[in-house]
Parts: structure tokens; C-alpha cells; sequence
């Protein structure tokens, strides 16, 4: 299950980029304010949730704050549920305006979000225009620090978070500092932790999510609850080459991409999909009007039902190979019910578009499903007698010892 998060996009809230269309990938969005007198974007900031259509993926949308009530600050969560996956998990994408007052109200409205179930996964994630630097969250403690590693951050001088004891924020306009420290009460006001540069190595270079011309800084996070911080594999920025290659190929951001892998609990392959079987019994044999597949017409249908029927599938198919490979079912198993599933899904499709044709001879099916139960049985025996005497003596050498 993969989705991308998107910050500061610049489109409106029911844009539909027609590349991200095109190529199979579903968008949900909140916008910032109108920018004025400007031709290039028509809105600051906005968060957004990409994900595949493929994917099978019911997001629900809950929008917190954005340009609607007049915000420059946005924050939306997200809901996700997967036919794979056994509870949801909600991701809640921020974006913190730097040139917008009420700060500290709006981390008070983050820290708020803080509501779900607790063995559901709350994740953080957006763009925070906060310096923390290397700053530990007080709310880990001395044994916790042996299996939470030490996290890396950038440390210039510039980019330390404002004092513990800083004076009340009254200014409209705040510094990164200072809403580093804001970001720090919210992450030990709920037991957060922020996860990017806590996998790096001590010799990797600063995991730098801002690079721009000369500047060089961390202000986007990830964030999880520190009881789920044993579901994350891994969490990393992906840091380009140079501070000039906006100029050049590739996306025009000064933002790098932070990639976290989440170890998510699987559903049973027999939760996975409900109107799908599971089964390893094969579905009644039946006879369908194939040479309709003649007509061009027909035929597309048919391919476009059979996709349709695939992709429904799909998710149960993942399901069952996480059970296989979880030990829950064994080779033979897993290799029935796929077969089950996939018998199923042409003859769903066929029924539906060739329609159904009744066996030549009127006690055909009948004979047909004996046929296959003595088969099943190893005792399947041919009406012909010298086809049958041939079986009988084959039998016997199989049998002889």
C-alpha cells in the first residue's frame, strides 16, 4: 500500500492534475488562500493524499483547517482502509504557513488530532517551517533511548529551537525557531516522535529536507506515536545531488521527499475480501456462448469486465501470499485458492457478458459432475470399456508395490 502526501501544491482544492489522472492515481486535496496578482498559481500552500486506483484504497477525507475559513495554515486528515490491511490507518498532512500569525493556535489544533483509537497508527506529516535541531522529546525516557535511536538533525546555530523558557509568542509573525519549540510541546504534549534522521548513520551527511541555493535546513517531519515507533522499518530523505537542480530536470521544489516504510498487520486471507471466495473448492462447471467473443464489440466488454474482476481480486491474492509466507497456509493452499479465485473471476466476467448455454444431452452435467468427483477421488472410471480396461491396468501398476 503506497500513497504520496504532497505540501504547499499551489492548486485549488478540486484540481485534478490530468498527468496524475492519466496515469492511474486518485488526488484529494485542501487549498491555502487566493494569492493575488499572481498568474503562475492561484492558491498558497495546500496538502494533498495521492494514491493508486489500483490500490483499492477507501480514503476518507476530514479537513481541519484550510483557505475556506481563511487560513494561510492547512491541515487535513486522512483515513485509510485497505482490503489488506486489518485496521485503518490516518494520516493527517500539515502545512505551516511562515508568514501567517495565530501559530499557536493552529499547533493547539494539530495536538488536538491526537484522537484515534490507540492501536490504530497516527502518523504526522507535512511541512512544519520549524527548527528543532537535534533536540530530544522529553517524553522518552532513559530505557526507552536504548531502542529509539538517537535522531539526526540540523544543528547551525541559526536553526536551534527557541529557549524552554521563551516568552509568550505575541508577535503575528513567528520565526522557525520559535515554532520549533511549538512543534516540540505538541510532540511531548502526545508522546510523538519525529522520525526523519533517526535511521541514519553517523557518517551520512545531515538529512537536509531544504535545499535552496545556499541555504540548507530541516523543516518537514514525519511524526508517529512512540507506542507504533516499532511499525516503522524505516524513514529517510531522498536528497538530490546538487542545490541547483531545481533549475534543471526534475521537480521544481527546494523540498526533498521523505520515504517512510511502515510494517502494517495484515488481514487474514479470509477477512481480506468478503465477496470474494476464498475457497479451494472449484466453482460448478459451466458452459458459456464463447462464440460471441466474435463480435469486436463484445470482445472489448468482456476484456474491460475481466479487468474489472482482476482487480477486485487482486487485494485477496496479496492477502493470501502474506498468509502463505506467514506460514498460516501451506503451498497447496495457497495454489487452490488462487486458482479458485481466478476460475471464479472468468466465470463472473463470462456470465455477465456471453451469458450461459445448457450441456449437449440431457443428463451431461450430471455425468460431468460424476466424472469429476471420481476424479477427485482417484476413482474415475470410463463409460468405454477399452479405454476403461486400459485405466484398470494402469491402476494396478501404480498400486503394485
Amino acid at each position: 500500500m503506497s500513497v504520496i502526501i504532497l505540501t504547499e501544491h499551489h492548486l485549488s482544492a478540486t484540481f485534478r492534475p490530468k498527468e496524475v489522472i492519466d496515469s492511474g492515481w486518485n488526488i484529494r486535496s485542501v487549498a491555502g488562500v487566493p494569492k493575488r496578482r499572481s498568474k503562475q498559481h492561484q492558491h498558497r500552500g495546500g496538502v494533498a493524499i495521492l494514491y493508486r486506483n489500483a490500490a483499492n484504497l477507501k480514503v476518507e477525507q476530514h479537513r481541519i483547517t484550510d483557505g475556506a475559513n481563511g487560513s494561510s495554515h492547512q491541515a487535513v486528515s486522512w483515513t485509510i482502509r485497505s482490503p489488506l490491511i486489518a485496521s485503518p490507518i490516518h494520516i493527517t498532512g500539515v502545512y505551516v504557513s511562515p508568514s501567517e500569525g495565530e501559530v499557536e493556535e493552529f499547533f493547539h489544533t494539530l495536538t488536538q488530532q491526537d484522537h484515534y483509537p490507540a492501536h490504530e497508527i497516527h502518523v504526522y506529516v507535512g511541512d512544519f517551517n520549524a527548527h528543532v535541531a537535534e533536540e530530544i522529546e522529553h517524553h522518552i525516557t532513559l530505557q526507552e533511548r536504548t531502542t529509539i535511536p538517537f535522531r539526526i538533525g540540523d544543528c547551525h546555530r541559526r536553526h536551534m529551537p527557541s529557549p524552554h523558557d521563551a516568552a509568550t509568542i505575541t508577535n503575528a509573525r513567528i520565526s522557525s525557531p520559535q515554532r520549533g519549540r511549538l512543534l516540540l510541546r505538541m510532540l511531548n504534549t502526545t508522546s510523538f516522535l519525529i522520525l526523519n534522521g533517526r535511521f541514519q548513520n553517523a557518517e551520512d551527511p545531515i538529512p537536509y529536507t531544504l535545499q535552496r541555493q545556499d541555504e540548507a535546513t530541516i523543516n518537514d517531519y514525519n511524526l508517529i506515536a512512540k507506542q507504533h515507533f516499532s511499525k516503522v522499518k524505516t524513514c529517510y530523505v531522498i536528497p538530490r545531488p546538487s542545490r541547483t537542480l531545481r533549475s534543471q530536470s526534475g521537480p521544481p521544489t527546494d523540498h526533498n521527499p521523505i520515504v517512510l516504510h511502515l510494517s502494517l498487520l495484515m488481514k487474514s486471507a479470509t477477512q481480506a475480501h468478503s465477496d470474494i471466495s476464498t475457497s479451494s473448492e472449484l466453482p460448478p462447471r459451466t458452459q458459456f456462448h464463447s462464440s460471441k467473443l466474435k463480435d469486436p464489440a463484445t470482445r472489448e466488454k468482456f476484456s474491460h469486465d475481466l479487468e474489472d474482476q482482476a482487480t477486485k481480486a487482486q487485494p485477496v491474492i496479496l492477502a493470501l501470499r502474506a498468509s502463505l509466507q506467514q506460514g498460516s497456509i501451506n503451498a497447496t493452499q495457497y495454489a487452490e485458492k488462487v486458482n479458485t479465485i481466478i476460475v471464479s473471476a472468468l466465470q463472473v466476467t463470462a456470465e455477465k457478458t456471453l451469458g450461459t448455454t445448457a450441456f449437449r444431452g440431457k443428463d451431461a452435467q450430471k455425468e460431468h459432475m460424476t466424472q469429476r468427483g471420481q476424479q477427485d477421488n482417484g476413482h474415475y472410471s470410463s463409460n468405454d470399456t477399452h479405454i476403461a480396461a486400459k485405466q484398470t491396468s494402469t491402476q494396478t501398476l501404480k498400486n503394485k508395490p
